[in-house]
């Protein structure tokens, strides 16, 4: 209904524009473009027709902006309806206008937290996903080496990998696509550890975690020693997190972009030293 109006005000506005009875035995303007999702290109198919050389095609987008090719692309900043004007300009001065009506659609709302438990087998945890709004489009779930879940609420098993001496790191990528066919997605770093800060086994959890895309990343650490320090400093050495990692499970945040040192230390001085890197 609401497209119907403005097509309505737009013909009233177009109205005239139109030529003369002369030159529409000459010329008539048309076009065709389909709704597109924000961050889509609109593609205008021109169709017009005429039985004389065409001097210029002028394409009004209905957000300021203009273009003078006879096959218009335009990608536009905001989702909303919009009215385009295409004006068609023959050699001998008629002209034919023709307006139409497109929407850009909007992209779903795509976020999401996660949370763990380690089971009493700490080389294990359990890992729920959740959306951060409650609505219904249709949910898809990257996580575990490509393995995918259409459910709204994820949850999964995640064991530690003893190749990777005790850390272990995985995306989980949650894509929405609304009842529009437009698409929107989001992502975590899931980083599981699992450090003993006893004496002699500190030293052994040598990896470096390298993420190639910028999305926050949450360390899940299971101490089954005793408590020890940690320090998670940046690239520049710059102190960004401290604290303390008692025995059981533990959460760290990222929340930016960059490389940081995780270093834990043991009640007797012995430390370690892993690279995360989030770029």
């Amino acid at each position: 209904m609401k497209k119907f109006i403005i097509l309505i005000i737009s013909y009233l506005l177009v109205t005239p524009l139109k030529a003369s009875d002369t030159c529409k035995a000459m010329i008539q303007a048309n076009f065709t473009v389909s709704d597109v999702c924000l961050g889509e290109e609109a593609v205008f198919n021109n169709t017009s027709t005429s039985d004389t050389n065409v001097s210029t095609f002028i394409w009004h987008f209905g957000d300021g902006n203009i273009s003078s090719q006879r096959e218009a692309r335009h990608l536009y900043n905001d989702a909303q309806t919009y009215i385009i004007l295409l004006k068609v300009i023959l050699n001998n001065g008629c002209t034919d206008s023709i307006v139409k009506v497109m929407t850009v659609n909007a992209l779903p709302y795509c976020a999401f937290t996660v949370s763990h438990k380690w089971t009493q087998n700490p080389t294990e945890a359990i890992v729920t996903a959740t959306p951060n709004a409650n609505v219904l489009p249709n949910y898809e779930w990257t996580y575990l080496y490509n393995k995918t879940s259409n459910k709204q609420i994820l949850d999964f098993i995640f064991p530690y990998d003893s190749i990777a001496k005790n850390f272990k790191a995985e995306k989980i990528v949650l894509k929405i696509t609304n009842p529009l066919g437009c698409s929107a997605k989001d992502s975590i770093n899931a980083i599981f550890a699992r450090i003993p800060c006893s004496l002699n086994s500190i030293s052994k959890n040598n990896v470096d975690l390298i993420f190639t895309n910028p999305s926050p990343s949450i360390i899940s650490i299971f101490n089954n020693g005793k408590d020890c320090q940690f320090q998670l400093t940046d690239i520049n050495g710059k102190l960004v997190k401290t604290g303390v990692l008692s025995a059981g499970s533990n959460l760290i945040e990222l929340n930016s972009v960059g490389a940081y040192f995780l270093t834990t230390t043991n009640s007797k001085g012995q430390y370690f030293v892993n690279k995360i890197i989030v770029q």
